[in-house]
């Protein structure tokens, strides 16, 4: 399998997606539905945007990656100095 299938099959076993997917049904489909045709219709819809997400997700990675390969010095670099800005932030120092 290449990398796009295998960041396809992963997303199956998300938890975190499937705990946003449990939270969304629970709290706005089926309060907002008419009965269970409108549940399944909503599933059905929030996993199709789901799968485009997923597929813009791997597209943009897909095109990140020869940027990425190109420059990975200086964009490590830049991530490092934000990450580290990031934890000073939090502790108050910055």
């Amino acid at each position: 399998l290449n990398s796009f299938q295998n960041g396809v099959l992963l997303q199956l076993v998300n938890v975190k997606a499937i705990l946003y997917a449990l939270t969304v049904v629970a709290n706005f489909v089926i309060p907002l539905s008419g009965g269970t045709a409108g549940v399944i219709g909503l599933v059905f819809f929030l996993a199709f945007l789901a799968f485009l997400a997923l597929l813009l997700w791997g597209f943009f990675g897909m095109l990140f990656r020869k940027f990425l390969s190109a420059y990975r010095r200086p964009f490590n670099l830049v991530m490092a100095g934000l990450l580290v800005y990031s934890a000073l932030s939090l502790i108050g120092w910055v």
